[in-house]
This record gives structure tokens, C-alpha cells and sequence, in this order.
């Protein structure tokens, strides 16, 4: 028989695959998870959720709180009270009632609330986060 040596275009994304499905648990991943998987294995986010896809697994628990919480999916706050400050940035940071992903973590982090609230937030004041970190939207 004869050895085939792996491919050397394909090989790094199986080795990627292979180490991403540890954090894998019935064919579902948190976002929290995606994060730290990209960090500890040094796969760029941007290239997580491709991975993931063919590896047929779904992201749950969308840190901001938009998506795979519950059968409603969204885990949104419409009661949230909203610091005035939280609003004046969301309304500076917002381009054509958008903001990024990365920018309500970067708020929630300079405002010391949780992401989940930022996310509140946003779809309390009509502002969409869009592009999402991992690319799911």
C-alpha cells in the first residue's frame, strides 16, 4: 500500500478543526466558548464560526444577548434602565443606527456592565449590532 502524505493546503484547517471540536458538546458551542477557543488556539474569530459550520455545529449564547438563549432566542431586556451616559455613547458610537459587536464589548467594559445589558440597550434604542465578532451576522 502506498502512504499519502496529508495535503499541505488542507492540513493546518483539519489540525483546527480537530483542536476546535474539543469545545464542542452536542453539536453546540457558546459564544463564550468560541471566544476563548480562538485565544487559546490562536484561531483569528473571523474564522471560528467558518470552522464551526463545517464541523456542523451551532453557536448558542450569544454574549450580548441576540441570539440561542431560549426558544424566543433573544435574551433582551426591554425594562433595562439605561445609564444617560450608556445612551449618549451608543448614540456617538452608532453609524447609520449600527454598531459593531466589538464596540458594546469595548462599552461594557469602559461602563462596567455586563455585555448582556449593552445588548438591552441597543434594542431598546432601536441601534442593531451589526457586524457580530464571530461573523453570524
Amino acid at each position: 500500500y502506498q502512504v499519502i502524505p496529508p495535503d499541505p493546503e488542507t492540513a493546518p484547517m483539519d489540525e483546527k478543526k480537530e483542536k476546535l471540536a474539543a469545545y464542542i458538546t452536542r453539536d453546540m458551542i457558546g459564544c463564550a466558548a468560541c471566544h476563548a477557543a480562538s485565544e487559546e488556539l490562536d484561531i483569528p474569530l473571523e474564522e471560528i464560526s467558518g470552522l464551526l459550520d463545517e464541523l456542523g455545529c451551532r453557536i448558542k449564547g450569544c454574549q450580548m444577548g441576540l441570539f440561542g438563549h431560549t426558544i424566543d432566542e433573544k435574551q433582551i431586556d426591554p425594562d433595562i434602565e439605561i445609564p444617560p451616559a450608556v445612551i449618549a455613547a451608543l448614540k456617538t458610537r452608532q453609524t447609520d443606527g449600527r454598531i459593531s459587536c466589538k464596540a458594546c464589548w469595548d462599552m461594557a467594559d469602559e461602563f462596567h456592565i455586563k455585555r448582556i445589558h449593552i445588548g438591552s440597550a441597543c434594542e431598546k434604542t432601536g441601534i442593531r449590532i451589526k457586524p457580530c465578532q464571530l461573523g453570524i451576522f
